[in-house]
């Protein structure tokens, strides 16, 4: 062998020391690396990996006023964090806006927030196949748009995220443009792009992307039975508007998801807003129901970003005066009042005009 030149090419991946040592040594190993729960997301096509920094129950309970790091209070710098709060709460992942905020940050910053398991999902095919074992039943994955969760529900076999489609646990926060949700019930059941809210007709302007994103979440009926592996989905769903949830066709909404909810095999969990009519069951899931966010941002005549407050549903609790009524008996009654067909924000701020009672905005 001329010069003592080796003829054998020897991967140099397969002489290092984690590849070579034992699989469970190498499991405990990653465990450190891997939180229990991430994001994922699309970035030029290519789905990606980031940090989950809020997750809990609690947090998708919020109402908006726990959003900002720090209520203003005055200080030189109240200004500023009162728009990174009015950013915070038009965040399109809802109750996981600082996991966006931080992600868009970075991207600006160069600073990536991914986690280390989606560099090292990227090394080696014994690596991305040791990480995927590990996250398919140690890590909750949230996705926070819909054009990430049809392309997570259609990878190809051959790419190297084709791990994901063995994941286990699923977490859909979604925070759609009205406009979504309009387009979303006019291809499911034929409804106009004009919505009644808050006793109003609203037209609503649907551009083709936003018909394609409802073709998208209608497609999950299909496209999420890719995910064999699944067992928990959670579906946590609201607009971006200040108008009632009441108006919105939740079983529309919802269907994508019907034949999940029937399995016996895979736990459904829905997470909708309350609204008057909301005692109504829809079968077949089992819907929780959480007091809808409160503060909405808009944008000021000097180009701002401000804040307001408006009461959702239930809008009696603002007042004192039930006597021994719970809260629980206090929101059976408005809702009675509100099939009665009697239009309780408006009667509340005729009041609140007059004089008669002291109520904040409704």
């Amino acid at each position: 062998m001329p010069g003592g030149q080796c003829l054998i090419n020897v991967d140099p991946q397969l002489t290092s020391r984690l590849v070579q040592a034992p699989y469970d040594v190498r499991r405990e190993i990653f465990k450190y690396l891997i939180p229990q729960n991430i994001h994922v997301y699309l970035d030029h096509d290519q789905l990606r990996l980031s940090e989950c920094l809020v997750y809990s129950q609690a947090t998708e309970e919020q109402l908006g006023r726990e959003r900002p790091t720090d209520v203003p209070d005055g200080n030189q710098d109240e200004h500023l964090r009162h728009q990174a709060w009015a950013r915070r709460l038009m965040s399109p992942w809802g109750p996981h806006s600082i996991c966006e905020e931080a992600l868009l940050g970075s991207q600006i910053s160069g600073q990536s927030r991914d986690v280390a398991a989606d560099a090292l999902l990227r090394t080696c095919r014994l690596i991305n196949s040791d990480i995927f074992d590990l996250m398919s039943c140690h890590t909750s994955f949230a996705v926070g748009d819909i054009a990430t969760l049809d392309a997570l529900c259609s990878i190809q076999r051959s790419c190297e995220e084709t791990g994901l489609l063995r994941l286990q646990t699923l977490n859909v926060v979604l925070r759609l443009p009205l406009s979504v949700v309009a387009a979303i019930e006019l291809r499911s059941v034929g409804k106009s792009s004009q919505l009644q809210m808050d006793g109003r007709s609203i037209d609503v302007d649907i551009s083709q992307t936003e018909h394609r994103q409802a073709e998208m979440w209608l497609g999950l009926s299909r496209n999420l039975n890719r995910l064999a592996s699944l067992k928990t989905l959670h579906v946590w769903v609201d607009h971006d508007r200040k108008e009632d949830w009441w108006n919105i066709d939740e079983k529309a909404i919802l269907s994508p998801f019907a034949s999940f909810a029937s399995r016996s095999d895979v736990k459904v969990l829905i997470n909708l807003p309350s609204h008057a009519a909301d005692d109504e069951s829809i079968e077949p899931f089992n819907i929780h129901r959480r007091d809808r966010q409160t503060y909405f941002s808009y944008v000021r005549s000097d180009g701002q970003l401000d804040v307001r407050f408006v009461q959702q549903f239930p809008l009696m609790r603002e007042f004192g005066e039930f006597g021994e009524m719970t809260y629980s008996e206090c929101d059976e009654w408005e809702r009675r009042i509100w099939k009665q067909g009697l239009d309780v924000r408006k009667d509340l701020e005729d009041l609140a005009n007059a004089g008669l009672c002291s109520v904040g905005p409704i």
